[in-house]
């Protein structure tokens, strides 16, 4: 099962928000049952995950709320007068506004991500077992970005609609109010609200992402700064995870930007894709779908280093 699935600790591998390529293997020697192993990489993967959620999301809650400037009505000028209106008017928790939701829904994620991403690549690889080329990662990633979709798009709707309640306007008491809400008024097609810009931003990401580790990682294995004994050292995957993160939102993040606008509509200005588009150019121009744009770039990196640090550690605490 370990095998099909394609889980490897030499790896390092975990795809939270971080989004991170595995190459098909059995459980390494010395690591129990495959099961076992498999549950040991699920809990260390979601343990990386959460990390990554509680270390992001404050500067996730200020990209949030740049990217509905206008739909918010916000009276602030940049991210750094937001963040000093966003601490004075409701303190530091305001920060962490709609965290509950990633960080319940982060298990689920991973272990689709994990799963799949590992399935692609043995379906891909076959009985070889001969690395992925490049073209090959890009596919995995594709696919096991597309395939987080279905557990992604409602998550990012329940978190965005929270961070976006700035200063007394409360619409939601919190995650499970928001999703009754949603579910009473649209159904549960609501949740699903700007899937198909989800798809558009996970496919294009997961890609990037895949390649960009593999590539990363496959160069650092050859330098003695950054490898010990044939192996990369876990400096070397924090670096790789780090810049892979802000390749992977170098191609995604205007339609990350789009799909928040959509998610988090309550007037019907922004009803589809097109027309989203259509209105955010002609109104703000092409920086009105960068908006936020460098602090998910200052969020990405420490955010996915946490993410490796706790996955590593947790992995070797429990082997």
């Amino acid at each position: 099962f370990t095998h099909a699935c394609g889980f490897s600790v030499q790896d390092n591998a975990l795809l939270g928000a971080a989004k991170v390529m595995t190459a098909p293997s059995p459980a390494p020697d010395g690591e129990g049952s495959p099961f076992l192993f498999v549950l040991k990489e699920i809990a260390a993967g979601t343990a990386g995950g959460i990390a990554m959620t509680v270390v992001g999301h404050p500067l996730d809650t200020l990209k949030v709320r740049l990217q509905t400037k206008t739909a918010m009505k916000g009276d602030f000028h940049g991210p750094v007068d937001l963040l000093r209106q966003t601490i004075a008017k409701e303190g530091v928790s305001g920060l962490y506004k709609g965290i509950t939701s990633p960080l319940v829904f982060s298990a689920a994620l991973n272990a689709v991500l994990f799963t799949s991403n590992g399935l692609f690549g043995r379906i891909i690889a076959g009985d070889s077992g001969k690395p992925l080329s490049p073209g090959e990662q890009l596919a995995c990633g594709a696919l096991a970005g597309l395939a987080s979709v279905s557990i992604l798009c409602p998550m990012e709707l329940v978190k965005a609609n929270l961070q976006v309640q700035y200063g007394d306007r409360k619409l939601y008491s919190g995650t499970i109010d928001c999703i009754r809400q949603t579910i009473r008024h649209s159904g549960f097609r609501g949740l699903y609200v700007g899937a198909g810009t989800t798809m558009l931003m996970e496919v294009p990401a997961g890609a990037a992402f895949f390649s960009t580790y593999e590539e990363l990682k496959k160069r650092m294995g050859k330098s003695d700064t950054w490898s010990f004994k044939g192996n990369v050292t876990t400096e070397g995957i924090l670096v790789a995870g780090g810049v892979a993160g802000v390749a992977s939102w170098i191609v995604s993040f205007p339609q990350d930007s789009l799909k928040a606008r959509i998610q988090t509509d309550k007037s019907g200005r922004y009803d589809t894709l097109i027309g989203t588009m259509k209105l955010v150019w002609r109104e703000e121009g092409w920086k009105g779908f960068w908006r936020g744009f460098g602090l998910t770039c200052l969020r990405a990196f420490p955010a996915n280093a946490a993410t490796f640090y706790v996955f590593d550690w947790c992995m070797r605490a429990m082997s």
